[in-house]
C-alpha cells in the first residue's frame, strides 16, 4: 500500500509521505530526485546505499541523499513495513547548514517509542492530514546530531594534531590516543579515515615523516639522529617508511633540496 502526501515544512522542507509494505522483503535498486528518510516500522535487513551496507532493525531511521542508488533486502525475504519521507529543500533556503546534512547517508537508531508514535500517525497519513509535530522534532534531532557530530570531529582532529605534535618523538599508538581523547579506538580510526582517507598507522607515519623532512632541510643532523627524533628507533625502518611516502630515501631528499 502506498500513500502519498506533499506538505511544506517551515518553508525549508517539503515532505512526501509514502507507506511501504514490502511483501517479499526486497526492492530493486533505484534512486529518487528528492532526499529520503526511511523509518523501519517492522522488518530486519540490509539497506544498500551506493554499495555500502547498513544493518536495520525496527525503529531505525536512515537518511538517503537525493540521486543515491539504494535498495532494501530483508533477512530471509520476510515482509517489511517502512515509512518513507521523500523531501526536497525549498528554494527559499539560505542556511547552508541544511544542505551540508544531505550530502551523505546517515543512520539514526530510534526506539520502541518512535515505532508506537509512527503507528499512531499512520491513520492521519492515510486520511491526508498528517500530524507534523513528531516530524518537526525528528528533523531537529537529526540536524542536531549531525551538527554535533561535525563539531565534535573538528574538536577531536585539533586534539589529535596537538597530541601528535607533543609526542612526535615517541611511539604513538591508537590505544594511547583513544585514552587521551576519551573515545574508543575504533572511533579514533573512523575519524582519521573520514578526514584523511588513510589508516591510523599511515596517518601517524605521514606526520612523522613530515616532521623528519623538516629536520632534514632545516638542520645538519645525521639521518640516524632525525629518525630517533621522529620516534623511529630502527634506522632502516625509518628509511623504508620515508621512501614509501616521499618516493626517495632521506639522504636523497636532503640532497635534492640543496
Amino acid at each position: 500500500m502506498n500513500i502519498s502526501k506533499m506538505v511544506e515544512l517551515n518553508t525549508v522542507i517539503e515532505i512526501k509521505f509514502i507507506h511501504l509494505s514490502l511483501e517479499t522483503g526486497i526492492e530493486t535498486p533505484h534512486f529518487h530526485e528528492e532526499n529520503q528518510l526511511l523509518f523501519f516500522i517492522s522488518g530486519k535487513g540490509i539497506e544498500n546505499i551506493e554499495n555500502k551496507k547498513y544493518n536495520v532493525l525496527p525503529g531505525t531511521f536512515i537518511l538517503i541523499p537525493e540521486k543515491m542508488v539504494h535498495f532494501f533486502k530483508s533477512y530471509i525475504n520476510k515482509p517489511a513495513e517502512i515509512l518513507s519521507l521523500r523531501f526536497k529543500l525549498s528554494q527559499k533556503i539560505k542556511d547552508k547548514t541544511y544542505t551540508e546534512f544531505f550530502k551523505k547517508p546517515y543512520i539514526y537508531r530510534g526506539g520502541k517509542e518512535n515505532i508506537k508514535t509512527i503507528k499512531k500517525i499512520l491513520p492521519s497519513l492515510i486520511e491526508g492530514k498528517p500530524d507534523l509535530t513528531f516530524f518537526l522534532k525528528l528533523f531537529n534531532v537529526i540536524f542536531e546530531n549531525l551538527k554535533l557530530k561535525a563539531e565534535k570531529t573538528d574538536e577531536y582532529m585539533e586534539k589529535i594534531e596537538k597530541y601528535i605534535e607533543k609526542n612526535i618523538g615517541n611511539e604513538i599508538n591508537v590505544k594511547k590516543m583513544s585514552e587521551y581523547l576519551e573515545i574508543s579506538e575504533s572511533y579514533v580510526r573512523k575519524i582519521i579515515k573520514k578526514i584523511y582517507n588513510v589508516s591510523f598507522t599511515k596517518f601517524i607515519n605521514i606526520k612523522k615523516i613530515e616532521y623528519g623532512s623538516k629536520l632534514l632541510l632545516e638542520t645538519k643532523l645525521p639521518v640516524s639522529k632525525i629518525a630517533g627524533m621522529c620516534g623511529f628507533y630502527d634506522f632502516n625502518y625509518f628509511s623504508r617508511v620515508f621512501k614509501k611516502i616521499k618516493g626517495m630515501s632521506p639522504l636523497q631528499f636532503r640532497k635534492s633540496h640543496f
